[in-house]
C-alpha cells in the first residue's frame, strides 16, 4: 500500500480527492491546523504562520500532494487578505519544501495545485502549457510565486508536476454554486460583456487528474487541469439556467459596478482566460468524463449524487 500525504485535503477538492485515492487503495494522510478535528483519515498538525510541521507526517510517504490555499474570493483582497493568500500557498509551499530537504529519503512524487490565473488576462488568445505568463495583475503574481515555490521542491530531486486549475465544478460549493443560484429563477447575470472565456473542470476530472500524474512520476512540469471546452461567461451562465430551469433570461451585470463593489478582486469573474489542455490531449491518453460543459451540469445540477457511469471503470492504470 503507498502513502500519500495531502495538504489542503478538507478542501473542496480535498474532500473528493481523499475517498478516491482510499478506494484505491493508498494510504491517505492528511495536514490540518486543527488534526484532532479531522475524521476517517490520519490527521497531522501543521501551521504555515508559526512555521510548524509535525515531521512524523513525512515519514514513509510516497508522495505529495499540496492543495492548500486560502479561498481566493472568500473576503476582499484588502492588503491584509493579500498576504494571506500568498502565504497559505507560497509559505505553505516553502514550508514544506524544508521538511522535504531534511528526510534521508524523500518522497518519488510531488504534485502541487497552481491555478490558470498564471495566464493573466488574454481575451481570445488560446493558451496552453507552453504559454508564457501574464504580464500583470494580482492572480497572476501569486501564481507565478506558487510555481516558483514548487519548483524549489523540484531542485530536492522530487519529481514535481504543477497542476494549474481552472474554475472547479462541484455540488458542494466552489464558483458553480453562486452561478447557479439565479438560474433557479430563469435568470443568466453574466459580468462585463458577457463574452470573456471561463475555462473550468468538473471535479470528478480533477481528481482523476491528479491520480493519472500520481501514477506517472515521469509528467512533470506545468499541466493545465482543465476541460477542453472553454466557454464563454454569456454561454456559460445561459446553460445552466436551461439546466436548472429550461429558459434562461440573459442580464448584464456591468464591470465598473463589479469594480465599485469587489475592487480589484472583480478580476476573478471579468478576467478572459482561454486555456488549452494541450499537454492532455498530445501527450497522454486521458480522457474526460466531463468534456463538454452541458454533460458536466446535467450531473452537478440535475443528476442525483451518485458515481458517474464509468467513473469506477477505469483502467487501472488511472
Amino acid at each position: 500500500m503507498k502513502t500519500i500525504l495531502i495538504a489542503g485535503g478538507t478542501g473542496l477538492v480535498g474532500s473528493h480527492l481523499c475517498p478516491f485515492l482510499r478506494k484505491q487503495g493508498y494510504e491517505v494522510r492528511l495536514l490540518s491546523r486543527h488534526p484532532d478535528k479531522v475524521r476517517d483519515y490520519s490527521a497531522y498538525r501543521w501551521d504555515v504562520g508559526t512555521r510548524q510541521i509535525d515531521r512524523a507526517a513525512l515519514e514513509g510517504v510516497d508522495a505529495v500532494i499540496n492543495l492548500a490555499g486560502a479561498g481566493i474570493a472568500d473576503r476582499p483582497w484588502t492588503s491584509a487578505r493579500k498576504r494571506e493568500l500568498i502565504t497559505s500557498r507560497v509559505d505553505a509551499t516553502l514550508l514544506l519544501r524544508d521538511a522535504l530537504a531534511e528526510l534521508k529519503v524523500k518522497p518519488r512524487r510531488y504534485i502541487a495545485a497552481s491555478a490558470i490565473g498564471y495566464y493573466g488576462n488574454r481575451a481570445d488568445e488560446w493558451v496552453d502549457e507552453d504559454s508564457h505568463r501574464g504580464t500583470h495583475g494580482f492572480l497572476t503574481e501569486l501564481a507565478v510565486a506558487w510555481e516558483a515555490a514548487a519548483q524549489q521542491i523540484e531542485a530536492l530531486g522530487i519529481a514535481t508536476a504543477r497542476l494549474r486549475i481552472g474554475i472547479v465544478l462541484a455540488r458542494e460549493g466552489g464558483a458553480l454554486k453562486p452561478l447557479a443560484l439565479p438560474g433557479l429563477f430563469g435568470m443568466a447575470p453574466w459580468f462585463g460583456n458577457g463574452r470573456q472565456w471561463y475555462s473550468w473542470i468538473h471535479v470528478t476530472d480533477l481528481v482523476r487528474m491528479i491520480h493519472y500524474l500520481l501514477t506517472r512520476p515521469t509528467l512533470t512540469g506545468p499541466w493545465n487541469g482543465v476541460s477542453p471546452s472553454p466557454v464563454r461567461l454569456k454561454d456559460f451562465v445561459k446553460t445552466i439556467a436551461r439546466t436548472r430551469r429550461g429558459l434562461a433570461l440573459g442580464m448584464p451585470v456591468p464591470a465598473w459596478l463589479l469594480r465599485l463593489g469587489m475592487g480589484e478582486m472583480a478580476d476573478t469573474v471579468l478576467y478572459s482566460t482561454r486555456v488549452r489542455p494541450r499537454r492532455w490531449l498530445e501527450e497522454t491518453d486521458f480522457r474526460w468524463l466531463f468534456p463538454e460543459l452541458e454533460g458536466a451540469l446535467e450531473d452537478l445540477l440535475r443528476a442525483p449524487r451518485k458515481v458517474p457511469a464509468g467513473f469506477g471503470l477505469l483502467r487501472r492504470s488511472e
